[in-house]
Protein backbone atom coordinates (compact mmCIF):
# COMPACT_ATOMS: atom_id res chain seq x y z
CA UNK A 1 0.00 0.00 0.00
CA UNK A 2 0.86 3.28 -1.38
CA UNK A 3 1.68 5.82 1.81
CA UNK A 4 1.29 9.27 1.45
CA UNK A 5 3.74 11.98 3.25
CA UNK A 6 3.55 16.27 3.45
CA UNK A 7 7.19 17.03 3.14
CA UNK A 8 8.00 19.36 6.06
CA UNK A 9 11.76 20.49 6.37
CA UNK A 10 13.42 17.27 7.76
CA UNK A 11 14.05 14.34 6.04
CA UNK A 12 15.13 10.90 8.02
CA UNK A 13 16.02 13.10 10.96
CA UNK A 14 18.36 15.38 8.94
CA UNK A 15 17.54 18.96 8.22
CA UNK A 16 17.39 19.38 4.06
CA UNK A 17 20.01 20.38 2.14
CA UNK A 18 20.71 23.68 0.76
CA UNK A 19 17.85 25.60 -0.40
CA UNK A 20 17.76 27.49 -4.08
CA UNK A 21 15.51 29.77 -4.97
CA UNK A 22 13.42 29.04 -7.81
CA UNK A 23 11.71 32.09 -9.71
CA UNK A 24 8.26 31.09 -11.58
CA UNK A 25 5.83 31.97 -14.25
CA UNK A 26 3.25 31.00 -15.35
CA UNK A 27 1.04 31.65 -18.45
CA UNK A 28 -2.03 29.97 -19.75
CA UNK A 29 -3.56 30.38 -22.92
CA UNK A 30 -0.47 33.52 -24.04
CA UNK A 31 -1.60 35.28 -20.93
CA UNK A 32 0.55 35.47 -17.78
CA UNK A 33 -0.76 34.30 -14.36
CA UNK A 34 -0.13 36.09 -11.25
CA UNK A 35 1.44 33.99 -9.55
CA UNK A 36 0.83 35.82 -5.80
CA UNK A 37 -2.80 35.51 -6.88
CA UNK A 38 -4.24 33.39 -2.74
CA UNK A 39 -5.91 30.27 -5.40
CA UNK A 40 -2.31 29.72 -6.64
CA UNK A 41 0.11 27.10 -5.40
CA UNK A 42 3.16 24.80 -6.52
CA UNK A 43 3.25 21.14 -5.74
CA UNK A 44 6.33 18.45 -6.03
CA UNK A 45 5.50 15.27 -6.31
CA UNK A 46 8.40 11.99 -5.50
CA UNK A 47 6.93 8.74 -5.90
CA UNK A 48 8.75 5.60 -4.53
CA UNK A 49 7.82 2.32 -4.18
CA UNK A 50 6.14 2.62 -1.04
CA UNK A 51 5.95 6.83 -0.42
CA UNK A 52 4.41 9.25 -2.07
CA UNK A 53 5.57 12.69 -1.29
CA UNK A 54 4.03 15.90 -1.57
CA UNK A 55 6.07 19.20 -1.04
CA UNK A 56 4.35 22.81 -1.15
CA UNK A 57 7.03 25.16 -1.36
CA UNK A 58 5.59 29.08 -0.14
CA UNK A 59 5.73 31.41 -2.33
CA UNK A 60 7.07 34.43 -1.70
CA UNK A 61 6.13 36.58 -4.70
CA UNK A 62 7.41 35.13 -8.15
CA UNK A 63 10.19 33.06 -5.97
CA UNK A 64 10.31 29.51 -3.40
CA UNK A 65 12.56 27.69 -2.04
CA UNK A 66 13.29 24.21 -2.97
CA UNK A 67 14.96 21.87 -0.89
CA UNK A 68 17.65 18.61 -1.60
CA UNK A 69 14.87 15.74 -2.02
CA UNK A 70 16.53 13.65 0.38
CA UNK A 71 18.66 11.30 -2.36
CA UNK A 72 15.54 11.44 -4.81
CA UNK A 73 16.14 13.50 -8.25
CA UNK A 74 12.80 13.23 -10.08
CA UNK A 75 9.86 14.10 -9.58
CA UNK A 76 6.26 15.83 -10.85
CA UNK A 77 6.11 19.18 -10.98
CA UNK A 78 2.90 20.71 -10.78
CA UNK A 79 0.63 24.01 -10.16
CA UNK A 80 -2.84 24.56 -8.73
CA UNK A 81 -5.10 27.70 -10.10
CA UNK A 82 -8.40 28.27 -10.09
CA UNK A 83 -9.26 25.59 -8.65
CA UNK A 84 -8.05 23.36 -11.34
CA UNK A 85 -4.44 21.03 -11.12
CA UNK A 86 -1.66 20.96 -13.76
CA UNK A 87 0.75 18.27 -13.98
CA UNK A 88 3.76 19.76 -16.02
CA UNK A 89 5.45 16.31 -16.02
CA UNK A 90 8.59 13.98 -14.34
CA UNK A 91 11.91 16.36 -14.34
CA UNK A 92 14.85 16.61 -12.42
CA UNK A 93 13.98 18.46 -10.04
CA UNK A 94 17.39 18.39 -7.46
CA UNK A 95 18.55 21.79 -8.75
CA UNK A 96 22.09 22.27 -8.03
CA UNK A 97 21.83 26.17 -8.49
CA UNK A 98 18.92 28.71 -8.41
CA UNK A 99 16.65 28.48 -11.33
CA UNK A 100 13.95 30.65 -13.32
CA UNK A 101 11.16 28.36 -14.12
CA UNK A 102 8.52 29.56 -17.29
CA UNK A 103 5.57 26.76 -17.11
CA UNK A 104 3.08 27.31 -19.49
CA UNK A 105 -0.16 25.18 -20.84
CA UNK A 106 -1.35 26.40 -24.18
CA UNK A 107 -4.33 24.94 -26.73
CA UNK A 108 -4.56 25.22 -29.84
CA UNK A 109 -3.46 27.94 -31.75
CA UNK A 110 -0.50 27.41 -30.17
CA UNK A 111 1.97 30.36 -29.13
CA UNK A 112 5.03 28.86 -29.08
CA UNK A 113 7.16 27.07 -32.33
CA UNK A 114 8.59 24.38 -30.35
CA UNK A 115 5.39 23.23 -29.11
CA UNK A 116 4.41 22.18 -32.96
CA UNK A 117 6.77 19.17 -32.62
CA UNK A 118 4.41 17.69 -29.80
CA UNK A 119 0.79 18.97 -31.40
CA UNK A 120 1.61 17.08 -34.63
CA UNK A 121 -1.03 14.93 -34.05
CA UNK A 122 -4.91 16.26 -34.17
CA UNK A 123 -5.75 14.69 -30.84
CA UNK A 124 -3.29 16.91 -28.98
CA UNK A 125 -5.50 18.98 -27.08
CA UNK A 126 -3.43 20.92 -24.91
CA UNK A 127 0.86 21.14 -24.46
CA UNK A 128 2.03 21.38 -21.03
CA UNK A 129 5.65 23.43 -20.95
CA UNK A 130 8.33 24.06 -19.17
CA UNK A 131 11.36 26.19 -19.91
CA UNK A 132 14.09 25.36 -17.52
CA UNK A 133 16.77 28.48 -17.20
CA UNK A 134 19.85 28.20 -14.69
CA UNK A 135 20.93 30.84 -13.23
CA UNK A 136 23.65 30.52 -12.34
CA UNK A 137 25.88 28.20 -15.38
CA UNK A 138 24.74 25.62 -18.20
CA UNK A 139 22.34 26.06 -20.57
CA UNK A 140 18.20 25.71 -20.33
CA UNK A 141 16.11 22.96 -21.54
CA UNK A 142 12.77 22.84 -22.79
CA UNK A 143 9.96 19.97 -21.76
CA UNK A 144 6.70 19.43 -23.44
CA UNK A 145 4.19 16.73 -22.83
CA UNK A 146 1.23 16.42 -24.80
CA UNK A 147 -2.95 16.20 -23.59
CA UNK A 148 -5.29 14.29 -25.63
CA UNK A 149 -7.50 13.99 -23.00
CA UNK A 150 -7.91 17.01 -21.08
CA UNK A 151 -10.63 16.17 -18.89
CA UNK A 152 -8.38 12.70 -17.80
CA UNK A 153 -5.05 15.32 -17.38
CA UNK A 154 -7.06 17.32 -15.06
CA UNK A 155 -7.80 14.20 -12.92
CA UNK A 156 -4.87 12.32 -13.25
CA UNK A 157 -3.11 15.75 -11.97
CA UNK A 158 -5.63 16.27 -9.42
CA UNK A 159 -4.92 12.48 -8.15
CA UNK A 160 -0.95 13.55 -7.54
CA UNK A 161 -1.22 15.44 -4.94
CA UNK A 162 -4.47 13.63 -3.13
Amino acid sequence: MLKIVVALLLCSGMAFGQLKQVTIEFVKDGETVNVSDESFNVYVVTIGQELKTVFKPTLSGKNFLMPDLCGVAKGHLLIAYDGEVYDFGYHNLNFDQNMRLKIGLDKRPYDKEYYLKEAEPKEVRAIAYVEFYPLENGKGKVTTKSIKDFKAYLLASKDLIE
